[in-house]
């Protein structure tokens, strides 16, 4: 303690004499002698050095030589602890390094000696036995845009001592491209020369991608079409979006500053806001419709979602509010709610609404005790105008009667569109069936007047059936049903007319069905048959050919005619399939005739409209001619006058084909269709066929023999043969003969019979009786 106070040497040559010294501890050697020197550095003392137990006592020699020991001891510490300092120290930069993505380098010159530090490597996903690279090889993992700002800035930094700071793109050997941001800059040596180039690398390939991330949120919130609020946690708005601007109509600076609460509409109350600051306290978000009001007092509607933003403790700090504006989604959403209860063309109710407001109307009525009326209306010949004019007269026509009737009605009825060109009326105000029929008829009156469309005068008519609730139904359904039956009846009355409801009605529909479904395999079954009517020479009374009739033979119905079945298929689509079983059928029987010896001349078979619209008639007649051997002429086709006069530009088109083929063609029941004459001369026909309506009263009614007279006399000046039908009376054949009729088929001559009968009254001359017996009477219709 003695050398620390006086930071002076120390000698005790007789150690055990002093009074205040009590030795070493016990274990060692008794201390006889000692020598302790101080070491001081910059005026501090920072150790001190002792010796002891010489043999003899110490000199000032010893002490100067322990002093000097002492000093070199000190040194060698110190230099030992500031190389553990520098090796600590550059553990901490390399580990600083490592978690900053940041290596160092530098580059020695001359002779670019380079070193890089091990995060360089790292960085670069290069491996450090493979040394450092020159600045060529450096440049081949930059991406080849930054080749040249590398080259760029390392030859001015160079030139005149300039740093540079770049960021560079790396293709490391693994694939991976990353991002770098180099820093370098020149030393120079006593003579202004430059020494050496170093500087650092740092990995920003993640900032890089936080920036990207960025700009991109910044694209979007500048770009995007949805309004954006941002607010702080009490809701004072702190920016807003451009399309906040658009929708709105705020600019940003006069919303900064304010809340939401400027743009409420006033349409909702207290609870809605407390409901969603609830949701929003409890799950951070809300999604919902709001109604705001824009800056010029409009109020629209708009999609919002606000959500919460958290810090890194969960702590809220931002609101952001993400909205569009869904008028015209509300809009659309309004229209597609309307098609589904209305029609798109004339805006009349559909059949879904017009279902609802029946059952409407069917419990005020129960509840009232008050009775109310269906008009079901279907209009006569639109078919005809879509084939003539085109579909869009059609529409429009349809249009111009939706305006009429709904013209014509109060606002409690309703006018409704079923679809095509059926509508239906609601008449809530009628007690029976005289105000149902007056409405009926003033409909059929508005229906009558012309409707200019396409610079045409077009006339249409409609056929009304009317059901009156409760008693022709208690239900939309039952109501809607006997309403379409009594419009059938109007249609097979006439048309232009309407009828009321009758249970009749009812049973003959539910005959109708059962028909229906049993016609549908009578082909498969072989429930149908052929008979065949003679036709005549007058003057002769000689055959000159048969006409094939279809009948059906049910085995539960019976014989069932031809007047109620074909309709039925007619509608069923399955009449076209029919008529080429005919003909394939009747084809092969004119053949087996003549094969017999049973010279049949001519055989005329009936066509119908879905025959000729149908591609496959002409194949099938071409391959049955080709089969069967016959010469075309030996065939003639039956086309009613009102399916002639009506038909379609392909049907029209099939018809010439048929007489280029040489097929013959007839017009039956010719008078009772429209009777376009001046188009005659247009139609391939080869004859003319007076129905038997006209027939019938020759000789007692003068119309009638006008009528057939003006038909024969139309034939001669066409060139077309005439025939009659229905041929019953010797004064009916002799009316025609005289009026130069050469052909006539009817019960007068011989009644429809089968192929075998046929046969044996061919064989049997021919005569108007035919053959006799139970054959005959089986057959004959």
């Amino acid at each position: 303690m003695d050398c620390v106070r006086t930071r002076a040497p120390v000698v005790h040559n007789d150690y055990a004499a002093l009074p205040h010294r009590k030795g070493l501890p016990e274990g060692h050697a008794p201390l006889v002698r000692e020598l302790v020197v101080p070491v001081e550095r910059d005026g501090l003392l920072v150790a001190i050095l002792g010796v002891g137990n010489k043999p003899e006592a110490y000199t000032d020699a010893d002490v100067a030589m322990v002093t000097q020991l002492a000093a070199m001891a000190m040194d060698k510490v110190i230099g030992l602890r500031a190389g553990l300092a520098l090796r600590e120290a550059n553990t901490r930069l390399l580990e600083a390094q490592h978690l900053a993505r940041v290596g160092d380098w530098r580059v020695e010159l001359p002779g670019e000696v380079t070193r890089w530090s091990p995060q360089v490597y790292d960085i670069l996903g290069l491996d450090p036995a493979a040394g450092p690279l020159d600045l060529e090889g450096v440049c081949r993992l930059l991406h080849p845009e930054d080749v040249a700002r590398l080259r760029d800035d390392t030859a001015r930094a160079l030139l005149d001592g300039t740093p540079y700071s770049h960021d560079l793109r790396v293709l490391r050997p693994d694939g991976a491209q990353i991002h770098v941001h180099n820093l370098g800059q020149v030393q120079r040596g006593p003579d202004g020369a430059v020494t050496a180039v170093f500087g650092t690398v740092q990995d920003i390939t993640e900032r890089k991608l936080a920036e990207d991330r960025l700009r991109q949120a910044a694209r979007v919130f500048e770009s995007t079409s949805e309004g954006i609020v941002i607010t702080d946690v009490e809701g004072i708005i702190q920016a807003v979006n451009p399309a906040f601007s658009a929708i709105t109509g705020y600019e940003e600076a006069e919303v900064l500053g304010q809340t939401p609460r400027l743009l409420r509409s006033g349409r909702h109350d207290r609870d809605f806001y407390c409901q969603m600051w609830q949701a929003l306290r409890t799950y951070g978000q809300w999604r919902g419709e709001v109604w705001n009001r824009r800056k010029g007092g409009e109020i629209y509607p708009e999609w919002l979602t606000i959500s919460a933003v958290e810090d890194g403790g969960g702590q809220i700090t931002h609101w952001v509010a993400v909205f569009s504006d869904i008028t015209q989604i509300k809009l659309a959403q309004e229209r597609l709610d309307f098609l589904a209860h209305h029609d798109a063309l004339t805006g009349l109710p559909n059949r879904v609404l017009l279902h609802d407001r029946l059952a409407q109307a069917i419990r005020r009525a129960s509840r009232e005790g008050r009775r109310f009326a269906v008009l079901f209306l279907d209009l006569d010949g639109f078919k005809g105008v879509n084939d003539t004019l085109g579909h869009a007269a059609g529409d429009r026509l349809l249009e111009v009667v939706a305006q009429r009737l709904r013209a014509r009605l109060r606002e409690c009825d309703t006018l409704a569109r079923l679809g095509g060109d059926e509508f239906l009326i609601l008449l809530e105000g009628a007690k029976d069936d005289g105000d149902a029929a007056k409405a009926a008829a003033d409909c059929l009156r508005l229906l009558g007047e012309a409707v200019p469309i396409s610079g045409h005068e077009i006339f249409i008519s409609g056929s009304i059936g009317i059901a009156i609730y409760p008693d022709d139904g208690v239900d939309p359904d039952a109501l809607l049903r006997s309403a379409d039956l009594a419009m059938y009846r109007a249609k097979a009355a006439g048309r232009n007319t309407f009828q009321c409801y009758t249970p009749e009605l009812t049973l003959s529909a539910r005959e109708r069905h059962a028909l229906e479904n049993a016609l549908r395999g009578a082909l498969a079954r072989g429930e149908l048959l052929l008979h065949y009517q003679p036709q005549v020479e007058l003057t002769s009374r000689a055959p000159c050919g048969v006409e094939c009739l279809v009948r059906w033979r049910h085995q539960t119905l019976g014989l069932v005619p031809p007047g109620r079945f074909i309709p039925i298929a007619e509608s069923l689509g399955i009449v076209a399939e029919i008529g080429d079983w005919v003909l394939r059928e009747a084809c092969g029987q004119l053949v087996a005739w003549r094969r017999a010896g049973i010279p049949v001349p001519r055989l005329a078979v009936n066509v119908s409209i879905q025959q000729l619209e149908r591609p496959t008639l002409l194949p099938l007649l071409r391959e049955l001619l080709a089969d069967t051997g016959l010469p075309p002429a030996d065939l003639e086709l039956e086309v009613t006058e009102s399916m002639l006069m009506g038909q379609s530009t392909r049907a029209l088109a099939t018809l010439d084909a048929l007489r280029d083929l040489g097929v013959k063609l007839a017009v039956d029941d010719f008078g009772t269709g429209y009777s376009a004459l001046g188009r005659l001369n247009r139609i391939p026909i080869d004859r003319l066929k007076i129905d038997a309506s006209f027939v019938h009263d020759i000789a007692r009614d003068p119309k009638d023999e006008a009528i057939a007279r003006t038909i024969i006399g139309m034939g001669r000046d066409l060139g077309l043969e005439v025939i009659a039908e229905g041929v019953e009376r010797e004064d009916q054949a002799e009316f025609l003969v005289r009026e130069g009729c050469h052909f006539a088929q009817g019960y007068l001559f011989g009644r429809p019979m089968s192929a075998l009968v046929l046969e044996q009254w061919w064989r049997q001359g021919g005569g108007a009786e035919g053959p006799s017996g139970p054959e005959q009477q089986q057959f004959q219709i």
